[in-house]
């Protein structure tokens, strides 16, 4: 991981580290070893601590919706002295201070430049954005998305890093419902209500599991978005 790898502290790990969390529900500690483990292959220090932090907050986003708490979590199991640490507490004392998001963002831009490479793609700038758009996304899935993607960096990573934690605080069918029934101009979109209701008709009263359920209204929504 360390011989010749200009990669070593950039996001590459932190973007393997959601299934240690899924998998460990609860379970903090072990979530961040098996983020270790793996990010150890390829990465190193801060780049480590990437992966660890976000299969920590997973794990715990399982058991509890406070979002401060969870990124919380999942620092404790990163060194204190690490540069990541001392970034992810600079954003939560800025939230806990009452800045707004268009503030720490700009806090944010200032310190790192997208248009370098190194900061473009690095655990550290990068997972400052995902606890921005957690602390300030106020669990709104569409919203926490706007602040992640509107900053630029690794876009796609952030989103995805970001809906991955407040999917697990929300529950996957929240966020599901909420894309379907809502259109692209912000109205209301018949269709997707009514796979909404089936939705909850399906778990509900007939038992049928989240991934079956998920499926249905994949292919429905595929249907009746091609039709309207």
């Amino acid at each position: 991981a360390a011989y010749r790898n200009p990669y070593r502290e950039w996001i590459g790990a932190q973007i393997r580290g959601d299934l240690f969390g899924y998998i460990c529900p609860g379970d903090t500690e072990t979530a961040a070893e098996m983020a270790w483990r793996d990010a150890s292959i390829s990465h190193v220090k801060n780049g480590i601590y990437g992966e660890m932090w976000i299969a920590s907050m997973l794990a715990k986003a399982a058991v509890n919706d406070d979002m401060p708490t969870i990124i919380r979590s999942g620092m404790k199991q990163i060194p204190k002295k690490s540069r990541l640490y001392k970034e992810l507490a600079e954003i939560l004392s800025r939230f806990e201070s009452g800045d707004t998001a268009e503030e720490t963002k700009a806090y944010i831009l200032g310190k790192y430049d997208e248009n370098n490479p190194h900061h473009w793609c690095h655990t550290i700038s990068n997972a400052a954005i995902v606890a921005m758009g957690l602390l300030w996304g106020k669990k709104d899935f569409t919203y926490t998305m706007e602040l992640c993607l509107t900053m630029g960096f690794d876009t796609d990573c952030n989103c995805a890093t970001a809906g991955s934690v407040l999917g697990m605080v929300l529950g996957v069918l929240v966020g599901l419902c909420r894309q379907t029934c809502i259109t692209e101009a912000g109205g209301i979109s018949l269709p997707g209500i009514a796979i909404g209701i089936l939705c909850f008709v399906l778990l509900q009263k007939f038992k049928l599991s989240v991934p079956k359920v998920i499926g249905i209204a994949a292919v429905l929504g595929l249907v009746c978005f091609g039709v309207f």
